[in-house]
């Protein structure tokens, strides 16, 4: 772990330091906007796309030269942004065509709420249409609240058009859909001026090698990552910046909310929006921290009270899940700007989660749930199949964005039967497992806070996407799973892990919203 840990801190360092940095502030923008924030490297993604964190940990960790050169496919790339290009136009056109607003005229002074809401987060709750990151928010006070809603721009919306119209119907505050508000001559405009920086950018990149880190070459690595950005990541970002301006602009609300940290667009988010009549941008964490999820790793210099394309665009107030993240933030931002909220998402809950007081042991026969996370059932399968774990019932829930994923991947390379838990009733599984393995998931965590037996398994090929600490017990090898299965109970500090991951677990985050919204 200390040679991952080495691994995060110099690349977020040198991300923060490189003269890439203000290189690109003078040469490579959008207005005052630099493309820096915008790129792949600052996504710093290494949950969802694995190999090359991989490979920068052997460089930076190894008393070996390790060198990857990893080139650029630039006619498969092109290939890929034209059409890119193609779609957006066609779905742009599509959505303008089919789409109505449910949107009423609203008086300038009037407060207003405006949630950013994405069609792939939205859920059917009580035949109302929301977007689950927001909790009950959406149903309270839906005189005062406005949605912008995101349709996806693929061959998903083509293919569900009626569909997504029956939906949005239901769907109980007013919204427009973003998608509307972005010209075509905007998407050639875009287009065209990332063609432009991408030359610079190539120019830019002959002066001298800007990848040396802890001197240690990461040239054939990160560069990679760099000019991949300008094909399709850097213009879907711009692009639903300027179409986020034009929806703000048209609503006049006074509170801006979303809940995109600093995921990818979410600057391009925050720097277009400041551009709008909005008053507020507030941000609500969605996700559990994870030091080791380094998209959660920043530097105090990334950021400042006066903007200017040097420094990182971001919101105005803060709305952290837990206290552990409310700790880290508050290093970076103004304290009266950052407030403790809680999960919304575990509002929406169709099951019951209650203080786990039975025990069911089988013999010799234990029942055992896999709660897996969108990239750790890889590490889930090596680790149990190196495992003698003799005669168990296994079941397995994956993530619903990777349900067909993980268990192809199950069935493949598992040893061990198990059975699918994808439709299975969650109250009947969690009850009737002896003990339940995951990774870094927040059901899990929501689990412990109940006291069932859970504990997390991490196998030490694989990068590490949550932090191992004495709140919930953690095992690394056969003989750790072993030991702790003798116990009939798995002790957690629920209390600091409720505090820590959601403040309150109490399904009041959404009044303490309102409240927030309200004083702003």
């Amino acid at each position: 772990m200390k040679r991952w840990k080495n691994t995060r801190k110099s690349f977020v360092d040198w991300l923060s330091n490189s003269d890439l940095r203000k290189k690109f502030s003078d040469n490579i923008k959008y207005e005052d906007l630099s493309f820096w924030w915008l790129t792949l490297l600052m996504d710093k993604d290494n949950i969802n796309q694995t190999t090359w964190y991989e490979n920068l940990n052997k460089i930076l960790n190894s008393k070996k030269n390790f060198f990857f050169n990893d080139k650029v496919n630039y006619f498969l790339l092109t290939s890929l942004l034209v059409k890119k290009f193609v779609l957006k136009i066609t779905s742009t056109l599509i959505i303008k065509f089919f789409f109505k607003n449910k949107i009423k005229k609203v008086e300038t002074n009037s407060i207003q709420n405006c949630f950013y809401a994405m069609y792939t987060n939205m859920v059917d709750y009580n035949n109302n249409f929301i977007d689950r990151q927001y909790g009950l928010a959406s149903l309270k006070n839906v005189e005062n609240k406005k949605y912008i809603v995101e349709i996806p721009e693929n061959f998903y919306l083509i293919k569900n058009i009626k569909n997504i119209k029956k939906n949005l119907n239901n769907i109980p505050v007013d919204f427009l859909i973003v998608n509307q508000n972005i010209k075509i001559f905007d998407i050639v405009r875009v287009y065209y001026l990332c063609l432009i920086m991408f030359f610079k950018t190539l120019k830019l990149l002959k002066e001298k090698n800007y990848f040396i880190i802890n001197n240690k070459d990461c040239k054939g690595i990160l560069e990679k990552k760099l000019l991949n950005s300008f094909f399709g990541s850097i213009q879907d970002q711009l692009l639903k910046g300027i179409a986020l301006e034009n929806s703000l602009n048209s609503i006049l609300a006074k509170n801006f909310i979303n809940c995109f940290d600093f995921h990818p667009q979410a600057r391009a988010f925050y720097y277009f929006s400041k551009k709008s009549s909005t008053k507020n941008i507030v941000n609500i964490n969605h996700a559990n921290y994870s030091e080791n999820n380094i998209f959660f790793n920043y530097n105090i210099n990334d950021f400042s009270k006066i903007y200017s394309s040097y420094y990182s665009p971001k919101p105005d107030i803060y709305l952290c899940q837990g206290n552990r993240y409310f700790q880290v933030v508050k290093k970076f931002f103004d304290h009266d700007k950052i407030f403790l909220l809680g999960s919304l998402k575990i509002e929406l809950n169709k099951f019951k989660l209650e203080d786990f007081k039975s025990f069911n042991i089988k013999n010799n026969k234990k029942i055992i749930t896999i709660l897996c996370s969108i990239n750790d059932y890889q590490s889930f399968v090596k680790l149990l199949n190196e495992s003698n774990l003799g005669e168990l019932t296994i079941y397995v829930a994956p993530h619903p964005l990777k349900k067909i994923e993980t268990i192809k991947y199950f069935r493949k390379n598992l040893k061990i039967n198990f059975f699918d838990a994808t439709h299975i009733d969650k109250d009947n599984i969690f009850n009737i497992s002896d003990y339940i393995i995951f990774g870094d998931t927040s059901l899990g965590l929501e689990l412990a806070i109940k006291n069932y037996n859970v504990f997390r398994i991490y196998h030490v090929d694989y990068v590490p996407t949550f932090d191992i600490d004495d709140e919930i017990p953690t095992v690394t090898n056969n003989l750790e799973i072993l030991d702790l299965f003798k116990n009939n109970r798995i002790t957690q500090n629920s209390k600091k892990i409720e505090t820590d991951y959601f403040y309150k677990y109490d399904m009041n985050a959404s009044s303490r919203l309102e409240q927030i919204l309200d004083e702003l």
